[in-house]
């Protein structure tokens, strides 16, 4: 998907889920190729044992916009961006709040497909707004259903924004507000989300930034993973040579969260 540049035009606690609907163990062929590969944890006990006194740094909680960027506040709800995007509500970042430095995420309607959108919205001076751009760029040429589409990426004087799939479903971090997941649970969560980064990696591209707000899951339409290379660069998360060890991290973490409800290191979930 090349990159437009085109003007940034804006007019105009919960209760926890109840059960999941997640089935009980992986099915078939994911099943019998994760067994085959020797799964997609690895050794995952002693992941997850190493990064237990990780310094990860995940706050539920906003960050108010900063002085630097004032126009951020031009998003409220029922604003238009672009003329067809309408604001609809201000979503939890799947980014933790002390390094998405003033951007938005919102659910949005788009007026012209008649479709539910998320809407990333970069402040103007945003510094890293072309390698979160390029990231969106580089992740709309997957077609993996587990992972989020990606619609559009515009840049502009006013700030840049970013359309993309909003899945149906629930995060895992709302899931887990009603505590741990079982077991066998767990690990279809973990399996699909690792197949979908198997995906990626496989093109070349990681995530690098997977919180308990980067996964999805519908008991239709299984699991989805949200903020692929996107998040990384709006969290100024650097590439590495291997690509895929953040992520491999990251499942660990998960795996760990999902089976304990609490995400490791010095923040909760």
């Amino acid at each position: 998907m090349p990159l437009r540049s085109c003007p940034l035009t804006v007019t105009g606690g919960d209760r926890p889920p109840s059960a999941p609907g997640i089935p009980a163990q992986p099915s078939g062929a994911d099943s019998s190729a994760a067994a085959a590969e020797g799964g997609p944890f690895g050794d995952i006990t002693t992941l997850t044992t190493r990064l237990l006194n990780a310094p990860v740094a995940f706050v539920a909680r906003e960050t108010a916009p900063s002085s630097r960027w004032p126009n951020i506040r031009i998003a409220v709800s029922g604003a238009r961006i672009a003329g067809r995007y309408r604001l609809v509500d201000r979503l939890p970042d799947t980014v933790p709040a002390e390094r998405t430095h003033g951007s938005q995420l919102w659910t949005a309607a788009d007026d012209v497909l008649a479709r539910r959108v998320a809407v990333r919205i970069l402040p103007p001076g945003f510094t890293r707004a072309g390698e979160v751009l390029a990231a969106a760029g580089a992740a709309s040429r997957l077609s993996d259903p587990r992972l989020a589409r990606i619609f559009d990426a515009c840049d502009g004087d006013d700030g840049a924004y970013i359309i993309t799939e909003w899945p149906s479903g629930d995060h895992l971090a709302d899931l887990l507000a009603a505590g741990p997941l079982s077991c066998a649970q767990a690990a279809v969560l973990i399996a699909e989300a690792a197949g979908a980064l198997a995906t990626a990696h496989a093109a070349g591209l990681s995530h690098r930034c997977l919180t308990p707000r980067s996964l999805l899951w519908n008991a239709t339409t299984g699991v989805k993973i949200i903020g692929l290379g996107i998040d990384a660069a709006l969290a100024g998360v650097p590439a590495s040579d291997d690509q895929g060890l953040a992520d491999t991290h990251g499942l660990a973490r998960l795996l760990y969260a999902a089976l304990t409800a609490h995400w490791p290191g010095r923040h909760g979930h």
